[in-house]
């Protein structure tokens, strides 16, 4: 409902500006003072379990940069650039240097298409048309601007109908994958966290190319921009994604991998390593005279129990290795800007980052294990049975924490980190305190 009142207060302020290019005096359309007016709107991302939301533009700290828009009429097309205006949330303002938009008719139907142009865009070949898309190339966001590419169209419209005023809604064509933590395992069970790796996803599209007005089929949505027909086979493959800080910061996107959407398995006969969700994944393991470079080969099909990677999600990873193999992986995806997990899916319930952690002190605080997260717990025999694949820290916790009665923490050697006159008691085995010593019962403290 507040989305809705600031529209219509926004069309009250802009009223003035619409009145003025609307008609002549003797109630002929001027097409010399018919501007059009865009607002945009930016999806904040979808999952299985929730449908699509928007913002106006200019609402976040993200303001997209130069947003190119391409308006045809009986065939003919032409284009601008506009940006976003200051001041106004959601409204689009051309950009100097460039001509506005104008209506060619009152009851003319007008079809408008609108897109960012990625850092890594290639341009496509010449046309008398004005060009609507071109070949991006896919890989971290310092080398692809493809945090801020966002596509949008609106046909059939017509200024009878809008009042000089049109709404653009920009969806994502791309989706991201982004590590959330990554354990070394030896031989002697030592687990180390690794700060940087370099992952290899072979059979990713490296490039693809897009075009904003392509024609949709049934069922397709605006985000469906990409030429998938004709070009599909000119596209390259290979994407490596270089960690340089695992696990990422908050907000921090330059070590996110941003995709071309995909299932992570083919139908067919292919075999592991030609599926589009196999990696290989090269980290630095040991310090100092020790160090050694060691390679572990894994998929995404099959590991976790998500089939695939849609546009406008992203694909949280954290990742075990021991010795030549994948030994633990949890994943989860959720929309693009938001915040909660809409849809988790682990190859084995657990908890995996320290995100995690807290939320699982949260819920256990309660006292109630009816509201735990499916992907939390392995339930087993009548008891829920939580696994640690990580250390937790819950430093926060300065009281004696009883675990619920049908719950039963398997630590699997992984330390948690109290405050002081913080402990554990309840249903828990092989949990261990910072210092590497077994944690038993309460009375022993955690340590800090």
């Amino acid at each position: 409902m507040k989305r809705i009142l600031y529209c219509l207060c926004m069309g009250m302020m802009l009223a003035g500006v619409f009145s003025a290019c609307s008609n002549d005096e003797d109630g002929a359309f001027s097409q010399a003072d018919g501007q059009v007016m865009f607002q945009g709107m930016v999806e904040q991302g979808q999952t299985a379990s929730r449908a699509d939301e928007f913002e106006l533009i200019g609402t976040s700290d993200a303001r997209f940069g130069d947003i190119h828009i391409c308006m045809g009429v009986d065939g003919e097309f032409k284009s601008s650039v506009y940006t976003y205006a200051e001041g106004v949330l959601g409204r689009l303002a051309v950009q100097s240097g460039y001509n506005a938009l104008n209506w060619h008719g009152e009851t003319q139907e007008h079809d408008f298409y609108a897109w960012t142009q990625p850092a890594g865009i290639i341009s496509m070949s010449a046309s008398s048309q004005p060009q609507t898309g071109g070949t991006v190339t896919f890989g971290r966001e310092e080398d692809t601007g493809l945090e801020d590419f966002i596509v949008a169209r609106n046909e059939g419209i017509t200024y009878e109908t809008n009042s000089s005023y049109v709404e653009l809604t920009f969806y994502r064509p791309v989706a991201k994958i982004q590590l959330d933590s990554l354990v070394h395992i030896s031989a002697d069970g030592t687990r180390t966290p690794l700060s940087s790796c370099t992952i290899t996803f072979p059979n990713l599209y490296r490039t693809a190319t897009f075009d904003a007005k392509r024609i949709l089929s049934a069922g397709e949505e605006p985000r469906d921009v990409w030429k998938t027909d004709e070009q599909q086979t000119q596209w390259q493959t290979g994407l490596e994604w270089r960690n340089d800080e695992v696990p990422n910061s908050e907000g921090n996107y330059e070590d996110v991998l941003y995709v071309y959407p995909f299932d992570f398995e083919s139908v067919g006969t292919l075999g592991e390593e030609e599926q589009p969700g196999y990696f290989i994944l090269t980290a630095t393991v040991g310090s100092g005279s020790s160090s050694t470079e060691k390679t572990y080969r894994a998929s995404l099909a099959g590991i976790t129990s998500l089939t695939g990677l849609k546009a406008g999600e992203v694909l949280h990873l954290a990742l075990q290795v021991a010795d030549g193999a994948v030994a633990g992986f949890g994943s989860y995806i959720r929309g693009w800007n938001s915040e909660e997990r809409e849809n988790a899916s682990h190859s084995r319930s657990g908890i995996y980052t320290q995100a995690d952690a807290e939320a699982l002190l949260q819920y256990l605080q309660d006292g109630d294990s009816s509201d735990l997260p499916v992907y939390f717990y392995e339930e087993e025999d009548g008891v829920k049975v939580i696994r640690l694949y990580t250390h937790l820290d819950w430093s926060t916790l300065t009281q004696e924490l009883t675990l619920p009665s049908d719950v039963r923490l398997e630590g699997q050697g992984y330390y948690i980190r109290f405050g002081t006159g913080g402990s554990l008691s309840g249903n828990f085995n092989d949990v261990y305190t910072p210092d590497g010593q077994p944690y038993t019962s309460a009375a022993e403290g955690a340590g800090s």
